[in-house]
């Protein structure tokens, strides 16, 4: 995990298959005490929480899942951690317990891995991750010490947009602007491409995501010519450019589109 070292953790078990108790290791957490502060109520974000779905998964470690095509998911790896009090801030950084889920996508050659950790009170829990464009919610662990069984919903972009309204806001060249799920999403500047006489350039577009809890990813796009409008996607978001001052700033209308849920096949 990429998080500041603040208590001490010392890891219970590791586990990679269902045999033995696994032995011991060490990392540390964030205690929510850090998180960056709520925003207001905003479209793209609920004001309730949504009551826990049913999973559509049931996954034990190393036994891989197939989504579409050749692409496949499964959990390389759960850790258990015990959370030690600091003796200088007990309160701050209290004693607790959690669970790191290593979740992979494959495809071929290609592989891409996020995790997904529960964290008792006091700490910030990172239950959803995405890998390209399927998100992941850890629901529950069971049997973690011996033999788990993961609970997970895997939902995946629709091509629909949702009911809420789309949230507008303007990106200054360089300066992180935070969106209400407390994404920070980065101008890092425009540029174009040479081009033969008579023949128009593409805006291109350099952009940098930073989720909490992950490392920051960077988005490279080349947008038109001859497009009636510059439109792109990340994640479950579509991103709209409504104005730009070139590698200044850019004026975007950002909605969401729907997630579809994939469920297990049944057996036969």
């Amino acid at each position: 995990m990429s998080r500041p070292a603040l208590p001490l953790l010392v890891l219970l078990a590791s586990c990679r298959a269902p045999a033995d108790p696994v032995p011991e290791t060490t990392a540390v957490v964030t205690p929510d005490h850090d998180a960056p502060p709520e925003l207001g109520p905003d479209p793209l974000v609920e004001e309730e929480p949504a009551p826990m779905p049913p999973p559509t998964h049931v996954l034990s470690i190393r036994e891989p899942v197939p989504l579409e095509g050749q692409t496949t998911l499964e959990i390389e790896s759960v850790v258990i951690e015990s959370i030690e009090a600091s003796p200088a801030d007990p309160e701050a950084h209290p004693a607790g317990s959690g669970i790191e889920v290593s979740v992979l996508l494959r495809r071929g050659t290609y592989e891409q891995r996020t995790s997904l950790t529960q964290l008792s009170p006091g700490y910030r829990s990172r239950p959803v991750g995405w890998l390209e464009d399927y998100r992941i919610s850890l629901l529950d662990v069971a049997d973690p010490h011996r033999a788990p069984r993961i609970s997970v919903v895997i939902e995946r972009v629709g091509e629909a947009r949702t009911d809420a309204p789309p949230v507008r806001l303007r990106v200054d060249k360089g300066q992180p602007q935070p969106l209400p799920d407390g994404t920070l999403l980065t101008l890092l500047g425009h540029g174009h491409k040479r081009t033969m006489t008579g023949q128009s350039s593409p805006l291109l577009v350099a952009l940098e995501w930073s989720s909490p809890g992950e490392e920051p990813e960077a988005q490279d796009l080349s947008l038109g010519p001859g497009d009636d409008v510059m439109r792109w996607t990340w994640r479950d978001l579509e991103i709209e450019v409504s104005a730009y001052d070139y590698d200044a700033w850019m004026d975007l209308s950002i909605s969401r589109r729907v997630l579809e849920r994939i469920q297990a096949p049944t057996a036969p």
